[in-house]
């Protein structure tokens, strides 16, 4: 039989927990972590957002993508604020001069890579080219 103190419990086995984790994990956590998504639908939706994390930052403008799932926000001191909608959540970020390795505009794309191991690139779609290389004037290093 098991040691005094032995756990028996499959779940605390660690060959069992990597043959659980390839297998992926099962549909009722599947769902609760990812059926909703996350939306910005307005400009007060993002300036809300953003301030729950940085509530000392304010915004002059608000930049959104065109589907909604980001927002820019353009600070008085020059830098930039991002909430980006993750499954059903949000990241936000202050987007200053280290964070950014670099910023690039092609039409109404914008493609951003970040010092950042979490969170190392993403590209944002806008209706309009202006928008995009306006934010890539702000970001770019």
């Amino acid at each position: 039989g098991p040691h005094p103190g032995e756990r028996t419990d499959p779940r605390h086995d660690a060959d069992s927990y990597w043959r659980h984790r390839l297998r992926g994990d099962p549909p009722e956590i599947r769902q609760r972590c990812g059926s909703r998504k996350a939306a910005l639908d307005s400009d007060v939706a993002v300036s809300q957002r953003f301030k729950d994390d940085f509530p000392a930052l304010a915004a002059d403008r608000i930049i959104r993508t065109a589907s909604g799932d980001a927002g820019f926000l353009l600070l008085p001191d020059g830098s930039v604020g991002l909430v980006h909608a993750l499954g059903d959540s949000f990241l936000t970020r202050h987007l200053t001069p280290g964070y950014v390795k670099s910023a690039k505009a092609d039409g109404l794309k914008l493609s951003l890579r970040f010092d950042d191991f979490a969170f190392s690139k993403a590209s944002y779609r806008f209706t309009d080219a202006a928008l995009a290389s306006t934010l890539q004037q702000r970001l770019t290093p």
